[in-house]
């Protein structure tokens, strides 16, 4: 079994972009990595969104970015303007594609399947993959978004309603 001196065991969002970034600044020109992702294939499954606070390096998978924003509540609607801080939203799609192909390109990166397929003694191991806990009651906010695609442009592009509070807020 091959040794390596770095394992990241997922490679989703957070595992990739660790060996991303490491992988930018050099650090594995004398080191080894493995990245540990049981799935077949990367398909575009997600839609990363969050206020961007500082210049990061996925500002071409950013899929859609906001500077004005509204918070519906019973009684009205707040129109909000976020210049310094746009929401954005990365497609997952364009994220793993951009992030492997990079990787890839780098002989000390290698992909595997399973963690039984390399030695782990000698690593330093980071696991990117969350253990859940079934308990809801530790979840402070969970999103589920839906995509809308329509015949006719009926949406604003420039404004995403962010929050609606104008609705059923089942057990709650």
């Amino acid at each position: 079994m091959k040794d390596f001196d770095y394992i990241i065991i997922g490679g989703g969002c957070a595992g990739l972009s660790l060996a991303h970034e490491l992988n930018l600044y050099k650090k594995f020109e004398n080191r080894t990595l493995a990245i540990i992702e049981p799935r077949e294939e990367y398909k575009r499954d997600k839609t990363w969104s969050f206020w961007k606070v500082i210049d990061h390096n996925f500002d071409d998978c950013v899929k859609k970015s906001w500077n004005n924003f509204t918070i519906n509540s019973k009684n009205e609607t707040q129109h909000l303007q976020c210049n310094d801080f746009p929401y954005q939203s990365i497609d997952s799609g364009l994220f793993y594609s951009k992030i492997i192909n990079e990787l890839k390109k780098n002989k000390n990166i290698s992909f595997f399947k399973d963690i039984k397929e390399i030695n782990v003694n000698n690593s330093f191991i980071f696991n990117s993959v969350p253990t859940i806990n079934k308990n809801m009651e530790n979840l402070w906010q969970h999103f589920c978004g839906v995509e809308i695609q329509t015949k006719n442009d009926i949406f604003d592009n420039k404004i995403i309603n962010l929050i609606d509070f104008n609705c059923d807020q089942r057990n709650s």
